[in-house]
């Protein structure tokens, strides 16, 4: 299990590669435009943005391997499912208070709708569905052990030679980063 996002990943298969190796494998992604994109892979180095990428298929040897890996990293697309389904389940309370004209509330919303102790950014959510119902906005809120995982692959990308701020504009995306050099953050995380 990767250290990067708790999953098999390309980290795992591929980290203790040669660099002959990886030079020899061909790594494809899918892209936004439906089709496969070969990366160029010569070193550690190359692979290490991909290191919390799952691998969807792969065909390998002794000589080097051929790969397909996911469009986005596991730690962002998990993070994304996590906060869907609280937001699924705070709209559904929402309607719920709509449907019998009852007060919807942060507090009652959260009891209703998280299992375990409400993190800031379900607090947050819920608040925003409070104000927005089903077109609240959820881009800006980060759970705490996905940024765990970002931090890391961070380090790691920091560790294989990259400046720190090409590392941050690959793990957490230039509007973050836009942000971050503008002292513009609103980043809202705890709990899972």
């Amino acid at each position: 299990m990767s250290e990067f996002c708790g999953k098999c990943d390309v980290c795992d298969s591929f980290s203790d590669r040669s660099d002959e190796y990886l030079q020899n494998s061909k790594f494809f992604i899918y892209g936004a435009d439906y089709r496969n994109h070969q990366l160029v892979i010569n070193n550690q180095k190359d692979l290490a943005k991909y290191y919390p990428y799952l691998t969807c298929s792969m065909g390998a040897d002794k000589n080097g391997a051929c790969v397909h890996i996911t469009s986005q990293s596991f730690i962002d697309s998990e993070e994304a499912e996590r906060i869907s389904w609280v937001k699924d389940a705070l709209i559904k309370y929402y309607k719920k208070c709509k449907r019998n004209k009852t007060q919807y509330t942060v507090d009652e919303a959260i009891k209703a709708s998280v299992l375990f102790n409400p993190s800031n950014w379900e607090i947050e959510l819920a608040r925003r569905v409070g104000e927005a119902g089903d077109k609240a906005e959820t881009k800006d809120l980060h759970t705490s052990i996905h940024e765990y995982f970002r931090e890391h692959w961070y380090e790691e990308l920091v560790r294989q030679g990259y400046d720190e701020d090409e590392a941050y504009k690959w793990v957490y995306g230039w509007e973050r980063y836009w942000n971050k050099k503008n002292d513009k953050a609103i980043i809202i995380k705890g709990g899972i």
